[in-house]
């Protein structure tokens, strides 16, 4: 085969590629992407009214009143301070929660904890969740715990299950999760990601300039 016809059969494959694989290629990803994104959309669901806090412990309510939970997306743990095991598993867990989504102030973590205040200190400084405008500790009793939970709609059929609740920027609780299994963590992540509010090209910019 003479030059000229093997320059134009790879110019004609060229074009075969620019004209319809690449965006064959590109359809599909955009596909898996929408597709996925419908998929983990569908797992959020309305599952009433997140709690205010002062509803559930006085403490709480001064510590995090109900005007500063407007547009901004909680994070609710449900834990004891006495079951060391799943408590390192759960504060390895917020830790990375934390340091993932700390940047955000539209984010918030919320733990409800029985157990003693000494306890819970202790926990706080081991995993340095110590961000005040972002994570919130309040210490119960066994009766408070378990009327957090019921206030919170949680799954009663395993009452000793540690669980996660989600609420979006309208106060609606969206998902529980088991907060003992990793891949249900993974998908927290996930959603938080999806329901979070974007951020602002402006506010990407500022942040941007400010690490130069």
């Amino acid at each position: 085969m003479s030059a000229p016809n093997k320059r134009t059969i790879v110019q004609l494959l060229a074009l075969f590629l620019l004209l319809a694989a690449l965006p064959a290629g590109s359809w599909y990803y955009l596909k898996s992407g929408l597709d996925y994104h419908r998929k983990a959309m569908a797992e959020l669901k309305d599952l009433g009214v997140m709690p205010m806090p002062q509803a559930i412990l006085p403490a709480a309510g001064a510590a995090l009143p109900a005007d500063s939970l407007k547009n901004r997306l909680a994070i609710t743990g449900f834990v004891s301070l006495s079951e060391e095991a799943a408590l390192d598993q759960y504060g390895a867990d917020l830790s990375k929660l934390h340091e993932q989504f700390d940047e955000r102030k539209d984010v918030i973590f919320v733990t409800y904890a029985e157990g003693d205040s000494s306890s819970m200190t202790a926990f706080v400084d081991k995993y340095q969740l110590l961000d005040e405008t972002q994570c919130y500790f309040f210490v119960t009793d066994a009766q408070q715990i378990q009327q957090a939970k019921a206030a919170y709609h949680l799954p009663a059929e395993n009452p000793g299950q540690w669980w996660i609740a989600l609420t979006d920027t309208n106060l609606k609780l969206r998902r529980f999760y088991e907060a003992d299994k990793q891949a249900e963590v993974k998908r927290l992540v996930e959603h938080i990601a999806l329901l979070a509010p974007r951020i602002k090209e402006r506010d990407l910019l500022y942040k941007r300039e400010r690490e130069k």
